[in-house]
């Protein structure tokens, strides 16, 4: 659950956190696969989180400019 207090540049940057931490996730995973129509599902999931990371990034960078990251990714994890 997100904490209440977050600043809308948090919300971004947790969310664009999120995107690659679940985009490190399926390139493990995929790794560790040996069934082709599984790692072709995979593949397309990394390709996703990277879409979903680019697009956060364009709309952080849109509303709040070049502002320094407000979260740590370990801080992201956490939430």
């Amino acid at each position: 659950m997100l904490p209440a207090h977050l600043t809308p540049l948090e919300i971004f940057d947790v969310g664009i956190h999120s995107e690659s931490l679940a985009y490190r996730m399926y390139d493990r995973l995929s790794r560790r696969v040996e069934i082709a129509t599984l790692q072709a599902r995979l593949a397309q999931l990394k390709k996703d989180e990277k879409d979903h990371r680019k697009t956060l990034r364009a709309h952080r960078r849109g509303l709040f400019g070049a502002a320094p990251v407000s979260i740590s990714e370990a801080d992201a994890e956490a939430i």
